[in-house]
């Protein structure tokens, strides 16, 4: 092979290399794009506290669905996004309902594979736990993605507020170990934000276990239990 001959093939490679570059680097970005642009809606609906229209709710689907797409290998933090924007669109349906089943299966899976992308983040787990009590699926996965979730974000407000929340509601289906994690989430929540109060004392009413928090001691000073 003459050096000319040589030269040629090293440029070409070098365009193709700098073509596969480029391509790659445009899917990153449209990725990014499409994940923040669910993320605006979601925002928005989380805002208003209520189901989003069904146009919002398609163009956010679309939005997450591309993001997962358009990645150039597999990111958790797009799937598990996607999972919370199928289940936010009938969150108010009663748990268990059967005319939402399918979609919240769907969000269901991409829970389980942001677990399995990211099985070092709390939300992840914490998202799985919620879309199986939202199925009524109070199993052996169930309490292992809410043992999994407080353990791994004891620190995080959230976590534990969503911890207690989703104990409490599920109390009769959990055994000795699910309650005292539960249990274990609502004190930490309650020390650690107003807002993880709030949420802490709407599930025990709503779950009809707020005399039983009111009956800890560590817990009555944040309930207002006397009122």
């Amino acid at each position: 092979m003459s050096r000319a001959l040589g030269r040629r093939c090293v440029g070409a490679a070098l365009v193709l290399a700098g073509l596969a570059l480029a391509y790659l680097a445009a899917r990153m970005v449209l990725a990014g794009f499409a994940y923040q642009q669910a993320g605006v809606l979601l925002a928005d609906w989380e805002k208003k506290g209520v189901p989003p229209h069904p146009r919002a709710a398609q163009l956010a689907t679309q939005s997450a669905r591309r993001a997962v797409d358009l990645a150039v290998s597999p990111n958790g933090r797009y799937v598990e996004r996607l999972g919370v924007v199928l289940q936010w669109q009938h969150f108010q349906a009663p748990f268990g309902a059967a005319h939402v089943a399918p979609i919240r299966r769907e969000a269901r899976a991409a829970f389980r594979q942001a677990t399995v992308l990211r099985p070092q983040w709390p939300d992840a787990w914490l998202s799985l736990a919620y879309s199986k009590l939202y199925l009524l699926e109070l199993d052996a996965e169930f309490a292992a993605a809410l043992a999994r979730a407080a353990a791994l974000g004891p620190w995080r407000a959230h976590v534990n507020a969503g911890v207690a929340e989703v104990g409490l509601l599920a109390w009769p289906s959990l055994d000795a170990d699910g309650r005292e994690l539960t249990l274990r989430a609502a004190r930490r929540a309650l020390e650690q934000s107003a807002w993880a109060r709030k949420k802490v004392r709407t599930a025990a009413h709503h779950a009809r276990k707020l005399e039983m928090l009111c009956g800890d001691a560590a817990m009555r000073p944040y309930l207002d239990c006397g009122r």
